[in-house]
């Protein structure tokens, strides 16, 4: 009866052994995967990140562009009116700060974007290499979660078939 119990907790024992190492591996091997598909994620953020900064460039030039045109406009309609002076002047000088702050604030949005998606990117990446990390362990850990498994099954095994009853004869 004792020989039954033990071959009863070998092939038990294996059987356990053999899953969980299996179970672990693919386990590693998808966290893995999950890993390269969110380092592409933060390319791809990084990217963004990017292309947002050179747009945002390319809108504050265009922007700039706009509000001297604007600017221009108004100044030649203050000169065919015939008015002068000091109000005008300052007037010209107020609406030429409005236009540059309106500038500055459209440069500080685009930058508060650009900064936004850079720490979106670094996130990812952050976790991609985290996932890998977990990833080695796992593999490294597969042999000796598996022999645990394999031990525990079989002692289980072992007792169901009424190993330890013999023993304790």
């Amino acid at each position: 009866m004792v020989a039954w119990a033990l071959g009863a907790m070998a092939v038990s024992g294996i059987a356990n052994g053999i899953s969980t190492y299996q179970s672990v591996r693919n386990q590693a091997s998808q966290l893995q995967q999950e890993a390269v598909l969110k380092f592409k994620q933060a390319s791809n953020l990084y990217e963004d990140a990017a292309n947002l900064a050179l747009a945002n460039s390319e809108n504050e030039d265009i922007t700039r562009r706009q509000a001297q045109l604007e600017l221009s406009k108004f100044r030649a309609q203050t000169k065919t009116s015939g008015l002068t002076g000091g109000t005008l002047i300052d007037l010209d000088f107020q609406t030429a700060e409005n236009m540059e702050a309106d500038i500055l604030m459209e440069r500080y949005n685009g930058h508060v974007q650009y900064v936004m998606k850079k720490k979106e990117a670094a996130y990812t990446q952050e976790t991609a290499e985290y996932m890998t990390r977990s990833a080695k362990k796992m593999k490294k850990s597969a042999l000796t979660q598996s022999l645990l498994s394999g031990l525990s099954g079989g002692v289980s095994a072992f007792g169901m078939a009424g190993g330890f009853d013999q023993l304790r004869k």
